[in-house]
């Protein structure tokens, strides 16, 4: 199997994962480079996104802010998450 085909592969279950976490009421987190150190992002199944911290001390997150609906929409588009 080429690099590219287990690439696929690997994006196809993360997406995969994501349907099924926010069919089931859970929020599904992202990790991206450009965000600082110990924050992600959380997609709820309402289609709201938060910025968060993790406090791994306490094994949690703290929401910072939530993404504007434009900005959330915007956020899908740009990584194919429709």
């Amino acid at each position: 199997m080429s690099i590219k085909q287990l690439e696929t592969k690997g994006l196809n279950a993360v997406k995969m994962l994501r349907r099924n976490k926010l069919r089931s009421g859970v929020p599904f987190m992202i990790f991206i480079p450009t965000l600082p150190s110990h924050h992600c992002l959380l997609e709820f199944p309402d289609g709201t996104i938060k910025e968060a911290t993790i406090n791994k001390r306490i094994n949690d997150y703290i929401i910072i802010r939530e993404l504007p609906s434009g900005e959330a929409e915007q956020f899908r588009k740009k990584h194919k998450l429709d």
